[in-house]
């Protein structure tokens, strides 16, 4: 099915401010901006960001949104400005980007950006990762999902439309939180870690760290999830 959208800037408002991260770590500055683009119907949605979390939420059924939170460590001169962060589109996906270029200075630390994205309901993802946090808590539709970080965590907290859900992380951990009733087929495995699942699945695989098998009689979904370093875990939630 052919989609159409169009490209709109709703809004754009930056500031800077001083923040302490977490924990009373090293003090950063943000620059915090809103964007929006116009879309007629649920599109392909590919997200990338070098450094930093992404979080997807569902939104407005005829907009997506982002939330970008550029950040560098206090006392990193004006490095905020490297940052390039870019919304683009063709007939069927919206593609949001930021993006530390080549030609920037590499001996900086706390350096990145965050992202949360507004998506309309249905509109399948692709979300990257170098090094951060992916959560996913939309409302998936028809449609393959993919989630990929280096070093981090992948958390997707929704129900399973019918497609493909690829999950990777290099070290860190996936978890999934499903509804109780989900049915789903799961080929899951780990370098190096534990595997943790909560469903009667019909595993079929000899190896611990491996989960491999069916959840209920006509699935929809098939996920794959593969960690390096770290765990997987398969929760049902209430």
């Amino acid at each position: 099915m052919s989609k159409h959208f169009s490209a709109v800037t709703v809004f754009c408002l930056v500031c800077l401010a001083v923040v302490m991260t977490a924990c009373g770590g090293p003090a950063r500055i943000e620059e915090e901006s809103n964007e929006a683009v116009i879309v007629t119907r649920p599109s392909r949605v590919v997200i990338e960001t070098f450094n930093g979390n992404i979080e997807v939420v569902t939104g407005a059924d005829d907009k997506l949104a982002v939330e970008v939170t550029k950040y560098i460590g206090v006392g990193q001169g004006d490095a905020l400005k490297h940052i390039q962060f870019s919304i683009s589109q063709d007939a069927e996906t919206v593609t949001v980007k930021a993006q530390w270029p080549a030609d920037a200075p590499t001996n900086l630390n706390l350096v990145g950006t965050d992202l949360k994205v507004s998506i309309p309901a249905g509109s399948p993802v692709q979300a990257v990762v170098g090094n951060g946090n992916i959560t996913y808590r939309g409302t998936p539709g028809e449609g393959d999902y993919g989630f990929k970080v280096g070093n981090g965590d992948v958390l997707y907290a929704a129900a399973l439309g019918e497609g493909d859900y690829s999950m990777g992380v290099g070290n860190g951990s996936i978890e999934l939180q499903l509804p109780a009733e989900a049915q789903f087929n799961i080929n899951a495995t780990v370098g190096n870690g534990n595997i943790a699942n909560e469903y009667p699945v019909t595993d079929t695989a000899a190896d611990e760290r491996a989960l491999k098998g069916v959840v209920g009689n006509n699935p929809p979904a098939t996920i794959t999830a593969g960690v390096g370093n770290g765990s997987i875990t398969v929760r049902r939630s209430n």
